[in-house]
């Protein structure tokens, strides 16, 4: 009969360490599994977003400018390396210790051929083409920002 009483509590006391340790899980590791689970799938997100955005692969290739009269025409020759179409809506042109200018009009055309385009296809080289209004020195480096496909923003060093 002791031996039974003996084997009861030893089994008692073992079902009373496993209550214990998985509380201790509940309270000490669960909310860190929660925390990882929630923050992975915030990563996930922005992966996915950034998908479209790395699809888009345009390299300036080369550049030029020429100043006449009160403005510079830039010509910047691209190169459509990615998966995905671009569409800039907007151009901006920043040069160090001088300023930005906003691009009120640019035409793109692909180099294959003469038509003017509105979207730098993929696989596709294209001569982007404007002017802004600066005659001052010409600056050893400027950049070119293109806003477009749902806010995507590219910068090309020139």
């Amino acid at each position: 009969m002791f031996h039974r009483r003996k084997a009861v509590s030893e089994m008692l006391a073992a079902l009373i360490l496993i209550v214990i340790v998985i509380a201790g899980f509940s309270i000490l590791v669960y909310p860190q599994l929660q925390r990882y689970i929630t923050t992975s799938q915030q990563l996930g997100k922005q992966a996915g977003a950034g998908g479209t955005n790395a699809e888009v692969q345009i390299s300036l290739v080369y550049a030029y400018a020429v100043q006449s009269g009160s403005t510079t025409s830039v010509a910047a020759y691209l190169d459509s390396y990615g998966t995905s179409p671009f569409t800039p809506s907007s151009l901006a042109v920043d040069i160090p210790g001088v300023g930005v200018y906003t691009v009120s009009s640019f035409t793109i055309t692909y180099t294959n051929g003469g038509n003017l385009e509105t979207t730098i296809a993929p696989g596709q080289t294209v001569e982007l083409q404007f002017s802004i209004p600066y005659t001052g020195a010409m600056p050893s480096a400027y950049y070119i920002t293109a806003v477009g496909n749902n806010g995507l923003s590219l910068t090309w060093t020139a």
